[in-house]
C-alpha cells in the first residue's frame, strides 16, 4: 500500500498531498484559498514561527488568538470569536500542540455560518483514527514527518483532504516546487539554531529578522528518493506510540509526588509526543530546566509567545495567558534513550531543583 493510502486511513481522509514540509503545503494552502492579499488566518499565539513564515510567504495575514494557560492549545470559544470579530471571510487553524486533541465544533459551527475555510494543524499526529472513524472537523488537515514528530521520517508533510477539486489543485501547485533537500535543511538548522542562541540570550525579538529567511525557504516538493523513509516510518509507527506510552507511564510514576509544583495538563494526552507539563511559578522553571540541561537531560519549553518572537508583525497581540503558559511549560522526551534508569535519574535532579527553588522563595 502507498504512503497516500496508508496516512488516508490513518486520519480518516479521502485525499492526500505530500509536501517537502507541512508548512510547504500550508504556504500552498494558503495561496490557493486566498481571495485577496492580505486573507486573515487566526493562529494560535503560542505556535512554530515556520506557521507564521508560510502564511507570509503566500501573502496572508497572520493574527493571534491566545491559548490557554493551562493546556497550551487555543480553546473552542476563543477561535470562534475571533473569527465573528473579524467580519470578512478568511482561514481558522484549530491547532493540536504538543499531542494534545483539542475538541473545536464551536470553531466548525462559526466557520460553516460565516464562510470560513478550516485547516486544522497537527504535526504531531493527535488525530489519528487508523480507519475507526474520523475526529477532525476540518476542511482540510495538515501533519508533518520531521523530526522530532510521531510518524518520524526527518523529513516531509501532507496536507489531507475530502475535497478532490482541492486535492487537484494543492498536487499541481506542488507539482512546479524543487524537491526539498540538504541545503534547505541546513538553513532550516542555522535559523533553529539561531533562535535557540537568542532566546538563551533573552534576546529572542532580534530573531524577527529570520522569518523572511524561511519565508523565502518555503516552497518544496517531496522527494521521491525519501519515500522509503516515510515508509519505514509508518510500518513501525504502532511500537513507536507503544514503546513512548510506556515512557509516558514512567514519567508519571517518578513525577507523583512532586504533584504541586509541576502540574498536569486537564487536557490528556492523545498521542505521545512528550510528556507535557506546567510548573506552578516561573521562577521554577527556569532554574530546574538548566539543572536537567546541564546534568544531560533533554529539557523543552515549547513556543514562546510569537508576540514576543515577532514583535513588529505581532504588534499589539500580546495575551497574558500566552505569556503564563509560555513562561511555565516544560516538556520531557519519550525517546528510546530514555530507559526507565536514566528516567529516574532525571527525577532526582527534578526533586534537588524544585528544593533549591524552595529554599531561594520561589
Amino acid at each position: 500500500m502507498r504512503a497516500e493510502e496508508r496516512l488516508c486511513k490513518l486520519f480518516g481522509f479521502a485525499h492526500v498531498v505530500l509536501f517537502g514540509r507541512a508548512r510547504s503545503g500550508l504556504a500552498a494552502l494558503s495561496e490557493i484559498l486566498a481571495e485577496t492579499a492580505g486573507m486573515p488566518v487566526l493562529i494560535p499565539s503560542n505556535v512554530c514561527p515556520a506557521v507564521p513564515a508560510a502564511l507570509l510567504a503566500a501573502g496572508a495575514s497572520a493574527r493571534l488568538v491566545p491559548v490557554s494557560n493551562e493546556t497550551g492549545l487555543v480553546p473552542d470559544t476563543r477561535l470562534a470569536a475571533a473569527m465573528e470579530g473579524i467580519g470578512r471571510r478568511g482561514v481558522v487553524m484549530p491547532t493540536h500542540l504538543y499531542g494534545l486533541f483539542g475538541e473545536y465544533q464551536e470553531t466548525r459551527k462559526a466557520a460553516l455560518r460565516l464562510g470560513w475555510f478550516v485547516v486544522e494543524n497537527d504535526t504531531c499526529a493527535a488525530t489519528l483514527v487508523n480507519g475507526t472513524g474520523r475526529r477532525v472537523i476540518g476542511d482540510a488537515l495538515l501533519v508533518s514527518f520531521g523530526i522530532p514528530k510521531t510518524i518520524e521520517a526527518g523529513i516531509g508533510g501532507a496536507v489531507l483532504t475530502n475535497d478532490a477539486g482541492l486535492a487537484r489543485e494543492l498536487a499541481a501547485c506542488v507539482a512546479g516546487w524543487p524537491p526539498i533537500g540538504a541545503a534547505a535543511e541546513q538553513v532550516e538548522r542555522d535559523v533553529m539554531l539561531a533562535r535557540r542562541h537568542l532566546r538563551a540570550l533573552g534576546r529572542l525579538e532580534l530573531a524577527e529578522p529570520l522569518l523572511a529567511i524561511e519565508a523565502a525557504h518555503t516552497r518544496y516538493s517531496f522527494p521521491e528518493s525519501m519515500r522509503a523513509r516515510l515508509d519505514a516510518a509508518l510500518d513501525r509507527l504502532p511500537d513507536t506510540l507503544e514503546r513512548r506510552w510506556e515512557r509516558v507511564r514512567l514519567w508519571q510514576e517518578v513525577l507523583a509526588p512532586f504533584a504541586e509544583q509541576i502540574l498536569v495538563p486537564p487536557q490528556p494526552l492523545s498521542v505521545p509526543w512528550r510528556l507535557v507539563r506546567r510548573l506552578r511559578h516561573a521562577n521554577q522553571r527556569r532554574g530546574l530546566v538548566a539543572a536537567l540541561r546541564q546534568a544531560g537531560f533533554d529539557a523543552g519549553t515549547n513556543f514562546p509567545p510569537l508576540s514576543e518572537e515577532l514583535p513588529h508583525l505581532f504588534a499589539g497581540q500580546n495575551h497574558p495567558d500566552a505569556e503564563q503558559w509560555g513562561r511555565t511549560v516544560i516538556n520531557l522526551w519519550l525517546s528510546d534513550d530514555y530507559d526507565s534508569a536514566r528516567i529516574g535519574a532525571a527525577s532526582k535532579v527534578i526533586g534537588q531543583g524544585l528544593l533549591s527553588a524552595a529554599k531561594h522563595g520561589n
